[in-house]
């Protein structure tokens, strides 16, 4: 049998992963509130619907120890490509106050949302880029992920996880990779 490397089984650590976070150290998280999630996708889908059509709104969001992020996705039933909005914000659990950081990271993808529907050849950054909005650092972004066939893919897998609090320290991502793909630490 083939010995797969280790840097094959990070990279299928970093495409099992749905969203992608900012910060290196930024490993546990737990999701924003479904009920949230589905009020700010419902506000997207009410104010972009004449610009929207058919197309589907995919609202998603993680509070990490020291980051918050946000993401607002587009796609469609005939798409594979789908278009996302990201957000990044650091977050320190002792002064700051989710919800104001989710507000502004809502209002920011909100902002690249509406330049997107207007004009979709807008250039938006595929890194993350520093702006600074009501006296905070915002990172911003734009990709092209696929939610639902990346969660399609973790369910076969077996790296769903509908636990509070997932991700890890690496080490056990690799462990249960390996595990997945039949490979031993030999």
């Amino acid at each position: 049998m083939r010995r797969i490397t280790m840097p094959l089984v990070y990279n299928l650590c970093y495409i099992l992963t749905i969203m992608k976070a900012r910060l290196e150290k930024s490993k546990k998280w737990s999701s924003l509130p479904e009920e949230l999630l589905i009020q700010i996708k419902d506000i997207f889908t009410e104010t972009f619907s004449s610009q929207l059509g058919e197309s589907k709104v995919i609202s998603e969001g993680r509070i990490y120890s020291s980051e918050i992020l946000f993401r607002i996705g587009i796609g469609s039933k005939d798409r594979l490509k789908q278009h996302n909005f990201e957000a990044s914000m650091d977050y320190n659990k002792s002064k700051d106050n989710v919800m104001s950081l989710v507000h502004i990271a809502v209002d920011a993808v909100g902002s690249m949302l509406s330049e997107f529907l207007k004009d979709e050849s807008t250039d938006f950054p595929h890194d993350w880029q520093k702006f600074d909005i009501e006296k905070r650092e915002i990172y911003l972004k734009y990709s092209t992920d696929n939610s639902n066939l990346e969660l399609k893919a973790d369910k076969l897998l077996g790296l769903a996880d509908d636990s509070l609090v997932q991700g890890d320290d690496g080490a056990n991502e690799v462990k249960l990779v390996k595990k997945i793909i039949g490979v031993d630490d030999k």
